[in-house]
């Protein structure tokens, strides 16, 4: 190669985020800079924005706007992997009449729980809704057979990339 090192940059999903702020006009980019840096978008924070939309429509006249930069945070840059896959629910407490401690193994490709009425479908889908993204989150219900003794909701969540186990986060 000539002497010259070829280096390629892994594409974060902070990377994205920012590229797509950047691309947003200038109103937007200053909302987006505030909420990326972790600050509350106040009254105050709202009036700036709006007045930088009323001149970007010239309804107002336009001023000097200060440059707002969107960097990215160096130290997240190894924690993208494109290739995760949920692997594992395991060590489930408080979860309907569900078996404490089970473990539930997932296919990369597709997983099928079936069962009769009671065995506990929708206690783990309740599970999953409540630890993933979901729309329609449901209340996670405690096992009604108990009249006392009931265990805080618990489940360890198992995450693989290529064969490796890369975490075990906790609902």
């Amino acid at each position: 190669m000539n002497g010259l090192l070829k280096i390629e940059l892994t594409q974060t999903l902070e990377m994205e985020i920012k590229e797509f702020a950047c691309g947003l006009p200038y109103w937007a980019r200053f909302i987006s800079f505030e909420i990326l840096i972790g600050n509350t978008i106040s009254d105050d924070e709202i009036d700036k924005a709006f007045s930088f939309l009323l001149q970007s429509l010239k309804l107002i006249e336009e001023t000097k706007n200060p440059e707002i930069s969107l960097i990215c945070n160096p130290n997240t840059l190894g924690d993208f992997k494109e290739d995760v896959i949920f692997d594992t629910l395991r060590n489930i407490e408080g979860v309907n009449a569900l078996i404490e401690k089970q473990t539930l193994e997932f296919s990369p490709s597709l997983t099928i729980i079936y069962g009769s009425n009671g065995a506990g479908k929708s206690g783990y889908v309740r599970l999953l809704k409540n630890a993933f993204y979901s729309k329609d989150k449901e209340q996670i219900i405690e096992n009604v057979n108990l009249t006392a003794g009931h265990k805080p909701v618990y489940a360890e969540l198992g995450f693989v990339s290529g064969n490796v186990l890369i975490g075990i986060f906790c609902c």
